[in-house]
């Protein structure tokens, strides 16, 4: 079964119905099952007999929920050899619309799309744009997720602290090649203004992180507007806040024929 043919929103609603309806008649063969949905009004349209294909190949999942069956089938879909999913997924959001919009439904139903990804969606997504790492690029990853849901927290926070009527989106989970991850708001005598947030997570002691010459290049463009959120994580995760200015000093220069891509920046312990 290719990789296209299990992202069908017809096909998997038609194994939620059927698993469903299973559960409820314990005695029913499939086939009798199927007869039964498809006699209903509300199922005309599923696609029931690739949905019993899919319902052979697809893992029971804890949860039967809409959203739980469908990360399941995407899930699987991701782990085809030649599915693009996982390079699609790591690149963010915005780029499962060149999938068409059967896939990007699936994606959609799966609660990829949420504003605020609870922390399921957010470990799903994940696993997928881990697909191929390392151990080390998977820990790396999971430490930048966790600081950036702490940001996130720490400014929805503050604007309600600051009575300021905006919401701070996860912009990282749209596109990762901003060279920021959360855009939130700062209060002036005009009213709310933009702030571009680069976070990053270490749970080493001195901290460190890693500043790319793409965020670095967003980060002069913006400059007072910007700052990195450097999280040091553990049970009572702490945080620092640089302004470009207090990173300048850290970033070294192209010199010849030499280029930088990435630089190791250490916190004072």
């Amino acid at each position: 079964m290719s990789w296209q043919a299990i992202l069908r929103p017809s096909a998997i609603f038609a194994v939620i119905r059927l698993r469903r309806h299973l559960k409820d008649e314990k005695t029913e063969s499939h086939e009798h099952a199927i007869r039964d949905l498809q006699a209903i009004f509300d199922n005309t349209g599923l696609d029931f007999e690739q949905g019993l294909v899919l319902h052979g190949e697809l893992p029971v999942v804890q949860s039967d929920t809409t959203a739980a069956v469908f990360r399941a089938a995407i899930e699987l879909a991701a782990s085809s050899v030649d599915a693009p999913l996982a390079s699609l997924v790591r690149r963010g959001r915005q780029s499962l619309s060149a999938l068409g919009p059967d896939i990007e439904a699936c994606f959609e139903h799966a609660g990829a799309f949420e504003q605020n990804p609870s922390d399921d969606v957010l470990t799903w997504w994940d696993r997928i744009a881990h697909m191929s790492y390392s151990q080390r690029d998977v820990q790396r990853c999971d430490l930048g997720r966790q600081a950036e849901r702490l940001t996130i927290e720490l400014e929805v926070a503050r604007m309600l602290a600051w009575r300021v009527e905006r919401t701070p989106q996860w912009k990282s989970l749209d596109d990762n090649g901003l060279g920021y991850d959360v855009l939130s708001y700062s209060p002036t005598a005009q009213g709310a203004t933009e702030r571009y947030i680069e976070v990053k997570g270490s749970n080493r002691s001195p901290v460190e992180f890693y500043v790319t010459t793409n965020e670095w290049a967003t980060a002069c463009k913006r400059g007072e507007a910007y700052a990195f959120h450097v999280w040091q994580l553990g049970t009572d995760p702490r945080l620092t806040e640089l302004t470009v200015a207090e990173v300048a000093q850290h970033i070294p220069i192209d010199q010849g024929r030499g280029h930088w891509d990435s630089v190791r920046v250490q916190m004072p312990d």
